[in-house]
């Protein structure tokens, strides 16, 4: 699944042109929450998924496909493909991978959004993103989200306050009243003060953690979910496009009639 050999990008290159279109998405960073990812996200991984002869009972062509690494878009063999206007690259929900290619500096054409294209050929469904449609459209079952996959927990020292009450004298309780005087260790008469202070009690306690994407290489513990993860996104998302294609239209009532 992993393609990081660059003299296996040309072979990979030659074979997208021949298919003349795949499924793309991009695994990206860099990008708040919540923010345009124009010239912001970068690209960490990015993934393609490619239709094969079989066929799921469903009637949808079965998808395969490879991730690749960042470096892989510096192929001269990899760039033509991505401006050819001749070969459709599919994703969900394009403008993300587009702008995500752009700011990369790679030039890609004839990019098609499976997302809009899937609003129209199946109207009424409540929803249409790739994980949802993975499910009431290509039957497969859920599968981790992208807060999954970087969500962890780690342990952390929380520390929990209490407030306690005393005399400067030491004895709990002081029964002696705040009139008198009392002989401390170093041989000097006190009176009796009452106090008020503080204890802090450390303590070990799992916490929510967040992976940043970057982090994601080989060797990382969760490195063999990241890449199927990815892969999943491009191979579903272009078996997604072969299932609209194949879907027979249906008719909706039309309710308002002339009088």
């Amino acid at each position: 699944m992993w393609m990081d050999d660059p003299a296996r990008w040309p072979l990979l290159a030659a074979a997208l042109e021949k298919a003349g279109e795949f499924g793309l998405d991009t695994e990206t960073f860099g990008q708040p929450d919540k923010t345009s990812p124009q010239h912001r996200a970068r690209i960490h991984c990015w993934s393609i998924g490619l239709l094969t002869e079989g066929r799921h009972p469903r009637g949808y062509h079965i998808g395969v496909g490879r991730v690749l690494p960042r470096a892989a878009l510096d192929c001269p063999a990899i760039r033509a493909v991505l401006r050819n206007p001749h070969i459709i690259k599919w994703a969900h929900n394009s403008p993300h991978d587009h702008h995500s290619l752009l700011n990369e500096g790679i030039e890609v054409a004839n990019m098609q959004d499976s997302l809009q294209y899937a609003r129209v050929a199946a109207p009424g469904m409540r929803a249409y993103g790739l994980k949802d449609m993975e499910q009431w459209a290509l039957g497969y079952p859920a599968r981790p989200s992208f807060k999954d996959m970087v969500s962890y927990d780690k342990e952390a020292v929380v520390v929990r306050a209490s407030t306690e009450r005393g005399c400067v004298c030491g004895d709990k309780p002081c029964r002696a009243r705040a009139t008198t005087d009392f002989l401390d260790d170093l041989g000097n008469w006190r009176p009796h003060t009452r106090v008020t202070w503080r204890r802090f009690h450390p303590e070990p306690k799992l916490v929510p953690g967040k992976y940043d994407v970057a982090d994601f290489a080989p060797g990382h513990p969760r490195w063999a979910e990241w890449v199927q993860y990815s892969l999943m996104d491009a191979v579903r998302g272009i078996e997604l496009v072969d299932w609209i294609r194949n879907r027979k239209p249906s008719t909706l009532p039309y309710q308002w009639r002339p009088l």
